[in-house]
């Protein structure tokens, strides 16, 4: 080994710059080398508590330091001559610049309890580095290793090998790597070797133990990787559900920013508008006029009063009215459908038998359909509130879920203790207290949240349904596959079979529907 070849690559500009894998740092300066060896010292006392140890590869002599401070004989030689120059005063006597070619210093023991090695030995040549792994082994009894398996980045390493070739040249000097211990502490490709002798057959079994204690320590990694994975996917799902959503949040916010704009100017039109009206009425009620005119408007006002109250000149008035606001034609239209509405015989509803609601009730269909009705309450009356609740119960077709979301006043206590007592008779029937009255649209939307069925059917408080409906439905479904489906309806006075003004709805037409909404 050329000695002073090798001051020249480990001096003061090496040590200034010290490679730490992440960063380069002052060697002497550097809290984290020093913390990280008063770790290491704490762990060999721990776990193989010698009295006496030689470090080889010192360097400033944190490492001898630390053990001295913990009450361990150490002692320590680096081939750096600037390294030893820059070691603590309280421990200089106990540390020298000697190669670990050469033999120890006389004044030093010449046995220890452990030698202590770390990423020193790949910075000598092959040749130089099995002499010093002979030396190292003539030192003491018990070898803390660590020499880097792939660190080729870095230019003094020249020497870099696996730990399998480190173990053959340990093993030629008689000692073999402890397979029970775990000195991971230093560097997780550290190795404690101890001088023994050791047949082949306890040889071999210590090392199938060490294959065994491998391998499931593999197997519980490949568990820990592929639970890792599933919780990879899953937050990878995550995060794109949640890009998704944002995106539509974004998509929203820019419609609700040009909504906005909108209704901003929208306001303003308004404001003027009213500033106009405004203007207009100041004008009106303060012109001589108005305020001239003011008994004759007192006597026309309670004139319509007395019209529209009296018994004989109401209808009369209210002709009047219709033919000054709608014309002839649809004054005659008005009359005539009332008159109809009261005289007209021509039709009249038939309930379904008792044997065709059991023939229905029977009926096996392939489609296992769930509808959800959809009934928003505000104020129900009892009589009808119980009959539409019933007329549901009645169905011929069982698959069917009631959602009321009741939006009532506390005057109308009664509509909640009413349901709660039918959804506690019968689970298909599911009730809701809304905090307040969200009108028909919102307590609807309460009940979807409420429904789980495949079909929707909106149904409103004061309405029956007829036995058999959702009976005939689950046909169109069957036959037709319908994704949508509504019916005819008829309006009566105060059972189904006073029934006036059928509903005959037409066929679905998409431009009839967009000019008149008949379903």
């Amino acid at each position: 080994m050329d000695i002073k070849k090798e001051n020249e690559i480990y001096d003061k500009d090496y040590y200034d710059n010290y490679d730490i894998g992440v960063d380069h740092v002052s060697y002497k300066e550097s809290e984290i080398i020093a913390n990280h060896l008063g770790f290491v010292a704490d762990k060999i006392i721990e776990t193989i508590n010698p009295k006496t140890v030689l470090d080889v590869g010192c360097a400033m002599g944190f490492l001898v330091k630390a053990l001295r401070d913990r009450g361990v004989e150490a002692y320590g030689i680096d081939i750096s001559e600037y390294a030893i120059s820059q070691v603590d005063d309280s421990v200089k006597p106990f540390c020298r610049a000697v190669s670990s070619t050469e033999t120890l210093p006389k004044d030093f023991p010449q046995h220890f309890d452990l030698v202590f090695n770390c990423e020193v030995i790949e910075h000598i040549n092959e040749t130089d580095a099995l002499l010093s792994v002979k030396n190292i082994c003539s030192y003491a009894d018990k070898v803390l290793f660590s020499s880097t398996p792939d660190g080729y980045e870095e230019e003094t390493h020249i020497n870099v090998q696996k730990n399998f070739y480190w173990a053959k040249a340990f093993a030629e000097n008689g000692f073999l790597n402890n397979l029970e211990s775990d000195p991971t502490f230093l560097t997780k490709h550290a190795l404690l070797f101890e001088k023994k002798s050791m047949d082949t057959a306890n040889l071999v079994e210590a090392y199938e133990k060490n294959i065994f204690k491998a391998t499931g320590s593999i197997d519980s990694l490949n568990n820990q990787i592929k639970e890792a994975t599933l919780l990879k996917l899953k937050s990878d799902n995550d995060v794109n559900t949640l890009n998704s959503q944002i995106k539509k949040l974004e998509a929203n916010a820019k419609i609700l920013e040009s909504g906005s704009k909108k209704l901003k100017l929208q306001l303003l039109n308004l404001t003027n508008t009213h500033a106009l009206v405004a203007n207009e009425y100041n004008s009106i009620v303060s012109s001589f006029w108005w305020k001239v005119t003011k008994p004759f408007r007192f006597v026309g006002t309670r004139t319509k009063m007395f019209l529209r109250s009296n018994p004989v000149t109401r209808l009369p008035y209210k002709v009047l009215m219709n033919l000054k606001s709608c014309g002839l034609r649809m004054t005659s239209r008005k009359i005539h459908n009332s008159m109809s509405k009261n005289n007209n015989k021509n039709y009249k509803y038939i309930a379904p038998t008792k044997e065709e609601l059991d023939m229905q009730k029977n009926t096996k269909f392939d489609k296992n359909i769930k509808f959800s009705i959809l009934v928003p309450l505000y104020n129900t009356p009892e009589k009808y509130l119980r009959a539409m609740i019933e007329s549901v119960i009645a169905q011929s077709y069982s698959n069917w879920e009631l959602c009321l979301a009741d939006g009532s006043d506390d005057k109308h206590g009664f509509v909640g203790e009413i349901c709660g007592q039918y959804a506690y008779s019968n689970d298909k029937i599911k009730y809701k207290k809304l905090e307040k009255n969200l009108g028909i649209s919102g307590n609807t939307n309460a009940c979807i949240e409420m429904s789980t069925g495949n079909y929707i059917a909106l149904f409103d408080h004061d309405d029956l349904l007829d036995p058999s409906v959702l009976y005939y439905n689950m046909i169109e479904i069957e036959n037709k596959n319908a994704d949508f489906i509504y019916t005819d309806e008829a309006v009566f006075a105060e059972v189904p079979e006073d029934a006036y003004g059928p509903h005959f709805k037409p066929d679905f037409a998409i431009d009839n529907l967009r000019a008149h909404n008949y379903i």
